[in-house]
């Protein structure tokens, strides 16, 4: 397990940045031309002379950008620890920033247009009054970051809240029968019939997610099938490219970014536990306050929960359910 966690900015931020700048400073640039056109100034300059001193003037303030942009960019790094945050911002002033892990109640990831264009995100920092403590910008591999900062964050959890979910006992969950808000699932990425990994493991599990999400929200066990026979994990780690619970957790929340989104990912919480020797993923659905679609090649499907099952609704059922549900 690492013992911090260090981010620097998305590199793209350089370019935006630059592209701003470069139209600030081509207007900065015009200035003079259009003072002079207008007669408020008057430059007694030869027009060859003028272009030289001009261009000269772009090429060194381009320098200038350029470097001011990188330095801003290098000295900018977010550092998490076990027990803190540190954003250090040293540019014209160094200046550190520190937020203690045992306040921080909830991670948020935020992705605007442009965050998205370049695959980043904000990643924002809540306490338990439901104020914002901080912001991370342009975290790069904003899903797989996540999961690695949660990862120190539940370490902060106690013994007790590790063994129960939902205010229940694992193994008295496993003892119940699927439900409206529980379902397990024997695998997330191993097809045990087909003897292969299949992406529509991955799908009907996000399936399951959403419907959570669309309904009242729930409890999905991965690694318990059908029978309420705990098979764990194994076929799973062995067919990802870290076999190990982090990589496991690493590849659900890029799974999870790339069919329901970023924006959703607040939702759910990820836990793992041994029973019988095996190790089984337990996560926590909260219920959406707006409508969660599954992104299926380039489709879009919407699930709901129902019984102990996840149901797929046609476009007029969607919008009728939609209307009545989420308006309250």
């Amino acid at each position: 397990m690492r013992e911090k966690i260090i981010i620097r900015r998305n590199p793209f931020v350089i370019l935006r940045q630059l592209i701003i700048l470069q139209f600030l400073m081509g207007f900065i640039c015009l200035i003079p031309t259009i003072l002079e056109y207008f007669g408020i100034i008057q430059i007694f300059l030869p027009d060859l002379y003028k272009n030289i001193y001009f261009t000269i003037i772009a090429i060194a303030l381009n320098i200038l950008i350029i470097t001011l942009v990188f330095v801003r960019w290098h000295l900018t790094l977010y550092t998490i620890t076990k027990s803190k945050v540190i954003i250090k911002k040293n540019f014209i002033v160094n200046r550190e920033e520190h937020y203690k892990l045992k306040d921080i109640d909830t991670f948020q990831l935020s992705q605007r247009y442009s965050n998205r264009i370049f695959g980043s995100a904000n990643l924002i920092g809540w306490d338990k009054n439901g104020d914002r403590l901080f912001v991370l910008k342009d975290i790069p591999e904003p899903a797989y970051h996540l999961s690695l900062i949660e990862q120190f964050y539940k370490q902060k959890r106690t013994s007790e809240s590790k063994k129960t979910y939902n205010g229940k006992n694992i193994k008295k969950i496993i003892k119940s029968e699927e439900s409206q808000e529980l379902e397990f699932k024997s695998t997330f990425v191993w097809d045990k019939r087909r003897k292969e990994a299949s992406k529509n493991i991955q799908h009907s599990v996000m399936k399951t997610i959403a419907g959570f999400m669309n309904t009242e929200g729930g409890t999905l066990i991965i690694g318990v099938n059908d029978k309420k026979e705990v098979v764990g994990l194994e076929d799973d780690l062995k067919n990802i490219k870290k076999k190990d619970l982090d990589g496991f957790e690493n590849f659900f929340n890029i799974v999870f970014t790339n069919t329901i989104g970023l924006e959703f990912r607040n939702y759910i919480e990820i836990f793992f536990d041994k029973v019988n020797k095996k190790d089984i993923c337990i996560i926590n659905v909260k219920p959406s306050k707006k409508p969660v679609y599954v992104k299926n090649k380039k489709e879009e499907e919407f699930f709901i929960r129902a019984g102990n099952a996840t149901h797929p609704l046609r476009i007029s059922e969607a919008t009728r359910y939609i209307e009545e549900h989420f308006k309250k």
